[in-house]
């Protein structure tokens, strides 16, 4: 019985130790994935979307306007074909006309996710 407690025990603690150091290896080790993660953090409400749109691209797939918006971070990637993300809302810029809806550079930002990674989406 001791022999089994035992064996469960060191079991359990090598799939954790090794668990942790995977972890830690994908965070840290990356310098160019925390530079990334740096810059797709730096964006915050009250920024306009020209702000965004320096760093940022718009992801394709089905979206509305100014609700969760997708933007993918330019130039980073997060394991292999996997994408830096985040979905972002606006207030629209000035008076806006009735049942048209058009994006302005000067669109406040009023939330921002935190990044994500994610498969590219296409029309």
């Amino acid at each position: 019985m001791k022999k089994i407690v035992s064996g469960i025990f060191v079991i359990l603690f090598m799939v954790t130790a090794g668990y942790g150091q995977e972890s830690k290896i994908y965070v840290n080790g990356d310098k160019k994935l925390s530079k990334c993660m740096d810059k797709a953090n730096s964006i915050k409400v009250g920024m306009i979307r020209a702000d965004i749109e320096k760093l940022f691209y718009k992801d394709g797939g089905l979206m509305g306007i100014f609700r969760n918006e997708r933007y993918v971070l330019r130039d980073c990637h997060c394991q292999g074909s996997k994408f830096i993300k985040v979905n972002v809302s606006f207030k629209p810029f000035g008076k806006q006309v009735t049942g048209i809806e058009r994006e302005s550079p000067k669109d406040v930002i009023t939330e921002v996710t935190e990044p994500y990674c994610q498969y590219g989406i296409s029309d």
